[in-house]
């Protein structure tokens, strides 16, 4: 069974909570499909630095997640890093 886009995204945060518990310094970027994905507050810190937004949620006016096409990274990650930011980048990968 093939899974739907909310159901990707769902798991994609909680590989996001496992990788922020060990590495709470670190703005994580999650590949999903062909998007990277922030949550929460990395998405807060970094989301206003991305070119080529493709997706955006809001949650009582506060960034829930951001997300960025997977042609972005080349852009993106070299603006995070100057920016002072420590980003760490995981695949995520349906069972």
């Amino acid at each position: 069974m093939k899974e739907d886009a909310i159901s990707r995204q769902m798991k994609a945060y909680g590989t996001y909570l496992k990788v922020r518990e060990k590495h709470p310094d670190v703005v994580i970027l999650i590949r999903l499909v062909d998007d990277y994905i922030v949550f929460d507050e990395d998405s807060d810190r970094v989301g206003n630095l991305f070119v080529d937004v493709t997706g955006k949620a809001d949650n009582d006016g506060k960034a829930r997640y951001t997300k960025f096409a997977q042609r972005g990274l080349d852009i993106n990650l070299p603006k995070m890093i100057r920016n002072g930011f420590r980003v760490c980048i995981c695949d995520y990968y349906s069972n």
